[in-house]
């Protein structure tokens, strides 16, 4: 009857470490998992869209702790392009919930741009969050403007000099020919003066008569 007492008071005290351990355990787990952060990232730190897009979409997505909630707040900031005018100011709160990873902001643009203008994004986190990039720079990208024929305009000063300009591509050739009928053109190496969209190119006086040209690039 001993024997069999100290087996069955063995057996309570083994399983009693046995809880004791399942218990630290679980314990280490849960320490673990309030432990392990969540991050949180916008997918670009840079995002060009055509200001005709009625709506801009700017993701997010969450790494590490899937298990709990994890809140962000966001807000647009004025750059180039103005809140009100060129986009509609947005901000607010943004909740992953348990297994979520990817969230969206939306933000809507106003009215068609002339040129390209720039706002961002800017989020703020609990210190129990990290924001691997807070900041996204959003550039709102104006249509093409075509590019039509370029008119070269040609007076000569009174210093004899000759003034040649046009509007548009500063980064045209300037050619010269004395004898144009013959096709045989040659480059102007000279820098034109930008004013706006302006551009300007002075030549010296001389005794040969030149034929001028623009050639777009």
């Amino acid at each position: 009857m001993a024997t069999l007492s100290s087996r069955f008071s063995s057996l309570i005290l083994l399983a009693m470490l046995n809880a004791l351990s399942l218990s630290a355990f679980a314990q280490a787990v849960h320490a673990l998992d309030y432990d392990t952060p969540a991050y949180v990232d916008f997918e670009f730190s840079e995002i060009a869209a055509p200001a005709s897009e009625r709506t801009i979409s700017i993701n997010l997505y969450r790494t590490g702790d899937f298990r709990q909630s994890t809140t962000v707040e966001f807000v647009t900031v004025e750059g180039t392009a103005e809140e009100g005018r060129d986009y509609k100011g947005t901000g607010g709160t943004l909740t992953f919930k348990p297994g979520e990873g990817y969230k969206t902001i939306y933000v809507d643009t106003l009215k068609p741009l002339d040129s390209d203008r720039a706002f961002q994004v800017k989020l703020t986190a609990p210190a129990s969050t990290i924001l691997l990039r807070d900041t996204v720079n959003v550039t709102l990208k104006a249509p093409a403007q075509p590019i039509g024929p370029l008119r070269l305009e040609i007076t000569r000063a009174a210093d004899g000099t000759v003034v040649l300009s046009w509007d548009g591509d500063s980064n045209c050739a300037l050619e010269r020919s004395s004898d144009p009928g013959a096709k045989k053109w040659e480059t102007v190496s000279c820098s034109a003066t930008v004013t706006q969209n302006h551009c300007e190119v002075t030549q010296p006086a001389n005794e040969v008569f030149y034929a001028y040209r623009l050639r777009q690039p």
